[in-house]
């Protein structure tokens, strides 16, 4: 795969960054190419890190060493956290197309070839370390069943050997329609003929038994991958994120376009049956609900579409599409719009989280912009209806349960004037984080500085109106 014009020294640094790559040096190593993002443009440096896998691991004279390839994936990993999804798409994008065209050039046909191997093997890393979901997995299986020549069967197996734990963890049910896609598939080969169909109903026994041991057990060289270790790994790595955030996508969607992960920002496949030109249109839509949206107060051409988007969408993907094709890259109009709208509900409705978190997973300023916007909600609180307040208290519950914003958005609230209202206002969301598990109260308390004002009066307001015995 061609590399533009690149940066002979950016790719020298990261050459040499990764010939120092191990568990322990990971920390060092991202620091230092995460310093190199910042001198050089984020597409260089990725192409730059892209070529030295290309050159150091994804190779097809031989087969890399499976904790070369796993550590690569933990730098990936390291990265498309500290810098952005960018880093982990680009490189899932060009790794999965790598394999796309070896397939299609018929390597498969050719045992002595390791890139595949090695692809395959890197993709399954990547799975590990959560960059992306389970389901390009499952989709290369089903490509792979679809030829089941013998390198598709080693193909198999190593996915299996790797992974399949894992996949047997987080998708039962696809595990299982696995299970019996492959069976039927080696039902045509006699079993005793091909050693490989063998050793892969082997595999598949043990995993559907859940028996690790009998993969550990074997000789061949591959072994499962301790997820464990790959989460201990990056927790060190990642400092202040305590968590990767997985890339969902089809097979077919990464090879769709270089910003797959985007979910169709860019339209290319908003709309199957509808010309594209109806859902990009920028004026308002006759049909709209002129009504409700003077009601809301949603006057401008640009909110009334905003707001049409919204309420006519079948999910929050679709919604979020829709509104980032109409407002380009006018972030706050798209949070405050859906904010203001998620407000005026009856009744608490979650779908407006799922749209904040994925806008919020989609682009940084978008977490900016919800963090800004909630903040203005909170100093307006009074001039707010009590169902737009209780709306409120559990929009920043599940905000911060789920990370897009933290508990420090409560320091715009003055504890020192703080009247019956903020009071109730900040119980419901204090009460609300306390049922929680000892974790996921752990994390969000973890972001507030020990030493800072904002944390000595929320221990105090804990104390007398929350929970006497409650100490972070």
């Amino acid at each position: 795969m061609a590399t533009q014009n690149l940066d002979d020294s950016v790719v020298r640094s990261i050459r040499g960054l990764f010939n120092r790559l191990a568990l322990p040096t990971l920390p060092y190593v991202s620091s230092q190419i995460e310093l190199l993002f910042r001198k050089h443009s984020l597409n260089e440096v990725c192409q730059s890190v892209l070529k030295c896998c290309q050159q150091l691991i994804l190779i097809d004279v031989c087969m890399s060493p499976q904790k070369l390839v796993l550590e690569a994936s933990m730098l990936i990993a390291a990265l498309h956290t500290s810098v952005g999804e960018e880093v982990g798409g680009h490189m899932v994008h060009n790794v999965v197309k790598m394999f796309d065209e070896a397939f299609r050039a018929r390597e498969l046909q050719q045992l002595e070839s390791k890139k595949l191997d090695n692809t395959t093997a890197f993709i399954c890393s990547l799975y590990a370390c959560n960059v992306i979901s389970c389901q390009l997995l499952f989709d290369l299986i089903e490509k792979l069943c679809d030829s089941f020549n013998d390198k598709s069967i080693e193909l198999l197996i190593l996915i299996l050997k790797m992974v399949g734990f894992a996949l047997r963890k987080h998708s039962p049910s696809q595990m299982k329609q696995t299970i019996v896609l492959i069976r039927d598939k080696a039902k045509n080969v006699t079993r005793g003929e091909n050693k490989r169909v063998n050793f892969m109903l082997d595999t598949l026994i043990a995993i559907r038994n859940n028996n690790i041991l009998k993969i550990t057990s074997d000789s061949s060289g591959i072994d499962a991958i301790d997820i464990q270790m790959v989460k201990s790994g990056l927790k060190n790595c990642l400092k202040t994120n305590t968590s990767v955030n997985c890339l969902h996508g089809s097979y077919n969607e990464i090879l769709s376009g270089n910003r797959w992960w985007m979910k169709g920002t860019e339209l290319k496949e908003f709309s199957r049956d509808v010309p594209e030109s109806k859902e990009i249109v920028i004026e308002t839509e006759p049909n709209i609900n002129e009504k409700l949206c003077r009601k809301l107060r949603l006057n401008t051409p640009l909110r009334k579409q905003l707001f049409h988007a919204l309420i006519t969408a079948n999910d929050y993907i679709e919604a979020s599409q829709r509104m980032l094709v109409i407002a380009k890259k006018q972030f706050s109009e798209i949070v405050n719009v859906s904010l203001h709208v998620a407000l005026h509900q009856k009744e608490f409705n979650q779908f407006y989280i799922y749209l904040l978190k994925h806008l919020s997973s989609i682009d940084r300023k978008f977490k900016m912009a919800v963090l800004y916007s909630i903040k203005d909600k909170i100093s307006e609180l009074s001039s707010l209806s009590e169902i737009q307040q209780n709306n409120l208290s559990l929009m920043c519950f599940e905000l911060i349960k789920c990370n897009v914003i933290t508990i420090n958005v409560l320091k715009v609230i003055e504890f020192s004037e703080m009247d019956h209202m903020y009071s109730q206002f900040l119980k419901s969301i204090l009460s609300s984080i306390l049922n929680e598990d000892p974790s996921t109260i752990e994390r969000i308390f973890s972001k507030i500085a020990s030493k800072d004002s904002f944390a000595t009066a929320l221990r105090l307001f804990i104390t007398c109106f929350v929970n006497s015995e409650f100490k972070f």
